[in-house]
């Protein structure tokens, strides 16, 4: 992830955006875990379907939130002093565990095909991050980060700003013509980093120019409103997509404008919070983000195999929210008994260059 101090005191270690961090990574693993597509029998779906498509546009924000974090929490000293150096030491912290990482799901899908394996695909999808569903995120911080200089530099001028912030709007528009045409979802949509540059733009900028708050009396009243006026339309739009004849993938999807406005609201909400606010301590919350980069990267094994178990117990079966529940506690717990034990292992160092934790 990116440095982890408050933009405002950076010798101070910030706890509320690592509560943040920790919730985000609760939603990542709910997103991650079954689903309710299955149960989408058409227009008039059932109860597990339905739930699953307001839950979904509910926790639509955690990959978004961690690349504005990446952003609002990048050190501009670093990155303008030595470009080569910057490059070179952020580089290593993401390419070297998502090398590891993609090597690792990769051998586990060529063991699960029982020789039934396209070499050329399999190297494919190693490198691209396809081997498992949640490494695409380490390549869009890694074009994010060949590009950072220079948006600092354009900030911090004043210079193509609204080139910038044209960029992601211009790429869903983009996803929404292909899904309608076509039928179905672009390839490699989530991996090109234009659909995320948005939430890393309003990193920097926030980070270099400050905080401006968007609401002002009874801010935080009209923040909650905000997010929920912006939830709701999320599900509409979902709706209309299904209902439309576009793909599943996208009505439910992270990169849709409605998604991003609701992102953006939740974004002046934390800020609104944080400003305001004393919040309360958290110890379960503290701990899933100090290691919310080492769950991201573990989870999904431990997703697929509590699938195989808990798909034969037939309580779970019709009754998503439950299956839900315990799959993605149990797996960011065993994520986090995992990452304790590899530290232990081979101390925190090593771990940390090698696994990412």
């Amino acid at each position: 992830m990116s440095d982890n101090v408050d933009v405002v005191n950076p010798k101070v270690r910030s706890v509320y955006w690592q509560y943040i961090r920790g919730i985000c990574i609760i939603a990542v693993v709910l997103i991650h875990s079954k689903n309710g597509v299955q149960y989408d029998t058409g227009w008039m779906f059932g109860w597990n379907a339905g739930y699953w498509l307001v839950l979904r546009q509910l926790i639509n924000f955690p990959v978004a939130v961690f690349i504005f974090l990446a952003g609002y929490f990048t050190n501009i000293d670093d990155a303008l002093r030595n470009r080569r150096q910057y490059y070179s030491q952020r580089g290593q912290k993401l390419i070297v565990p998502f090398l590891i990482w993609s090597s690792f799901y990769t051998i586990i899908n060529v063991a699960a095909a029982k020789g039934n394996v396209d070499i050329f695909r399999t190297l494919i999808k190693l490198f691209l991050g396809l081997s498992s569903g949640q490494l695409y995120y380490i390549l869009v911080l890694i074009q994010l980060l060949l590009v950072t200089p220079v948006m600092i530099r354009m900030i911090q001028k004043q210079k193509y700003i609204k080139i910038m912030i044209a960029v992601t709007p211009i790429y869903p528009a983009c996803i929404y013509v292909y899904a309608f045409v076509f039928k179905t979802q672009m390839p490699f949509y989530q991996t090109f980093f234009p659909a995320w540059f948005i939430f890393y733009f309003a990193g920097l900028w926030i980070k270099i120019r400050g905080y401006i708050p968007v609401l002002k009396d009874n801010a935080l009243i009209k923040s909650i409103l905000l997010c929920i006026a912006a939830l709701l339309l999320s599900v509409v739009e979902g709706l209309s997509m299904l209902a439309a004849g576009f793909n599943q993938e996208l009505a439910y999807s992270q990169i849709k404008v409605s998604s991003f406005l609701y992102t953006f609201a939740l974004i002046n909400f934390m800020f609104t919070v944080k400003q305001s606010y004393t919040v309360k301590e958290c110890k379960f919350l503290k701990i899933l983000g100090d290691n919310s980069y080492g769950i991201y990267f573990v989870h999904c094994f431990w997703l697929t195999i509590l699938n195989i178990g808990m798909r034969l117990i037939p309580v779970f079966e019709n009754n998503l929210w439950l299956y839900q529940i315990v799959q993605a506690g149990s797996a960011i717990f065993l994520s986090w008994v995992c990452i304790i034990i590899v530290r232990k292992i081979l101390g925190s160092k090593i771990s940390g260059r090698l696994f990412g934790f």
